[in-house]
């Protein structure tokens, strides 16, 4: 059934068929949300323990939210849609729906299989340049769950590319580790360790940073940076904000001034400290 579909779909020369990737695992759903076929998904879902079937799960969710998503994808609304796969709010898959003639494909973009995003990450990804980010596993209170599809920086920070500062992509061919900062949507900073564990293959491990712990660990190291540079009373309070992952739009609503001006403080935080980047700069104050 799921090859004459995707035959029918390219034959008819659909304006949305260009935005799926084979590769990647898919649902094909009718304008009702009801399955008509699948890709991988459910090889997944058994791979992590689900053994609900997939038509089961979907047929609990899909109305009327699907039938709205599909609606505001066949509109030109960029759209996506979460079906939970547990009890567990953390353990779902959330897919791109993309609208198709008599229905849609939902392509599968994160799998969420905790733990939640306030505790320390581990995961296997692919660290060669080809398929650079391809996630292949993720550890669960110390069980390995494999994945596949979906690229790290997409499952866990939203992003179609590569995490600025991923020390992934700085692996020292000699087998040493690297270290890094990188910010995500939904905490400040993460401290961040790969190390590789084969030849194309590299292992994360992720400690996410609160507020409360930043300034912590590092208000000494900041205060001591702020003397040392000579920073005025305005840098330094817009390098408070830079550390806890503030965007500029952000720093200059609680400060009162422009992202403009923002940009031009940060400037001047950078050159006096000596750092090339706001991510290199985190690294140095650690």
């Amino acid at each position: 059934m799921t090859k004459s579909l995707h035959r029918r779909r390219r034959s008819k020369g659909q304006s949305g068929a260009k935005a799926i990737n084979p590769s990647r695992p898919h649902v094909l759903v009718d304008h009702r949300g009801k399955l008509r076929g699948a890709v991988g998904v459910s090889e997944l879902l058994a791979e992590h323990g689900v053994t609900t079937p997939l038509g089961r799960l979907l047929s609990k969710q899909r109305t009327p939210d699907l039938r709205k998503v599909i609606s505001e994808s066949r509109a030109g609304v960029p759209s996506s849609w979460t079906l939970p796969i547990s009890k567990t709010p953390e353990r779902a898959l959330t897919f791109k729906v993309i609208a198709q003639s008599g229905g849609a494909v939902l392509q599968l973009q994160r799998l969420s299989v905790g733990p939640p995003r306030s505790r320390p990450l581990s995961y296997e990804i692919v660290a060669t340049e080809r398929g650079f980010g391809g996630l292949l596993a993720v550890y669960n209170d110390g069980q390995r769950l494999p994945t596949r599809g979906v690229r790290c920086h997409e499952q866990f920070n939203g992003s179609d590319a590569p995490c600025a500062g991923c020390p992934a992509q700085a692996l020292p061919v000699n087998g040493s580790g690297a270290t890094g900062v990188l910010w995500s949507q939904d905490m400040p900073q993460w401290i961040v360790h790969a190390r590789w564990i084969s030849r194309t293959k590299a292992l994360m491990v992720c400690v996410p940073l609160e507020e409360a712990q930043v300034s912590r660990v590092v208000r000494g190291r900041i205060e001591r940076v702020v003397r040392a540079a000579r920073l005025s009373a305005r840098e330094a309070g817009v390098l408070d904000l830079l550390f806890l992952g503030r965007g500029l739009d952000q720093i200059a609503a609680v400060l009162g001034i422009t992202p403009r001006t923002v940009r031009f403080h940060v400037g001047n935080i950078l050159a006096k400290i000596g750092a090339d980047s706001r991510a290199d700069l985190v690294r140095m104050l650690l």
